[in-house]
């Protein structure tokens, strides 16, 4: 029989509760489980969605944990004094953990990292994954490292292959599961795991920075369409959320206001419907500038088409949407946006429109 293991879990969000969860739900080689977590402050976010399956589950709050202060860990290491645990696991918890705490731990700490390390190191290796247009992502099970992050000696890696459609949402549920399937694992035989430990190649490492706010403006003037659907797939469903700033053509009050995305897909002319509308309705129209939209209600009023720069796939290079959601208005259908907040409202009646909206 598999020796058990008393766990404490570090985490804050999405990747954090698929990790736990699988972990909760498989006690074969735990004893007893808690959690340090941050405070839940926001509804319908993932980090108030983690709350939520830890007080489900009815798995203790070990401490809840604001923004990192000396306090903070001085009072975790007083509480992990008094009740020892075996080991800690750490999945997208956002903290450098103090090596004071790392030593109370009599069999060390783990680290669920979504990457084939050494490449990706840092705070984004999914979106810098799907931005990148990598043909397979993985997950790294890795002993903690002292004062860096995500540098320590490799237990269990998995790889996954990765569609061009993959979105930041469904390639971090995939690879929390196969990280969790690691920690159970390497749990089920800890010391073998450890004994064939592979010390990661400092000369493969790559870095997946912090993605900044502005990072979600979408300029489809600077983008062609494979780009724009990798940032769109990249940041979609992550705290960055994808957008653009009307510039023309819309109702004024909406105008230089962002609008969010809900969809952009490349359109690749496989769908006759789509060379149809718009490569035989197009091709004699004047220089099209991007960021202006096409949308033919009588043939297809469910999608809007946007002009991208720099044609990857042909003479047009496009991207659609179906939906879009509005700040103060919530999710917008495509047609119900075309017809309800653009400012000549009789657009769609235009015999091969110029044009004249446009996103920045």
């Amino acid at each position: 029989m598999s020796k058990q293991y008393k766990l404490l879990f570090f985490g804050s969000d999405l990747i954090s509760q698929r990790v736990l969860t699988k972990l909760h739900n498989n006690r074969q080689v735990i004893s007893q489980m808690q959690a340090v977590v941050p405070p839940s402050k926001k509804p319908r976010t993932p980090l108030h969605d983690l709350h939520t399956y830890i007080k489900k589950s009815e798995i203790p709050v070990f401490q809840e944990f604001g923004k990192g202060t000396k306090q903070m860990w001085s009072d975790l290491e007083g509480k992990l004094l008094a009740d020892q645990h075996d080991i800690g696991i750490v999945a997208s918890f956002g903290h450098m953990i103090p090596d004071s705490i790392i030593d109370k731990f009599n069999e060390g700490m783990l680290v669920v990292h979504p990457s084939l390390l050494p490449k990706y190191r840092g705070s984004c290796p999914i979106q810098h994954t799907i931005l990148n247009r990598e043909k397979v992502a993985g997950v790294s099970v890795i002993e903690i490292s002292k004062n860096v992050f995500d540098a320590g000696a490799i237990l269990y890696q998995a790889s996954v292959p990765i569609a061009e459609n993959t979105r930041f949402s469904e390639l971090s549920e995939t690879l929390a599961d196969l990280g969790a399937d690691g920690v159970l694992q390497i749990l089920s035989d800890y010391q073998g795991h450890r004994d064939k430990r592979i010390i990661q190649d400092q000369s493969k490492v790559t870095s997946a920075k912090m993605i900044q706010p502005e990072f979600g403006l979408i300029e489809f003037s600077n983008l062609s369409a494979l780009d724009v659907q990798a940032r769109f797939n990249a940041l979609f469903g992550s705290n960055t959320r994808p957008r653009a700033i009307a510039k023309e053509g819309l109702d004024p009050k909406y105008l230089d206001q962002p609008l969010y995305f809900d969809q952009l897909t490349r359109v690749t002319f496989d769908n006759p419907l789509e060379t149809d509308i718009l490569i035989a309705e197009l091709q004699t129209a004047p220089s099209i500038p991007p960021g202006s939209l096409h949308w033919n209600f009588k043939k297809d009023k469910s999608r809007v088409f946007i002009k991208c720069s720099a044609p990857c796939s042909g003479k047009y290079d496009w991207v659609y949407f179906s939906s879009v959601t509005l700040s103060g208005v919530g999710s917008v259908k495509a047609q119900d946006f075309m017809g309800k907040f653009m400012e000549n409202k009789s657009y769609h009646a235009v015999k091969n429109p110029v044009f004249k909206f446009r996103f920045q």
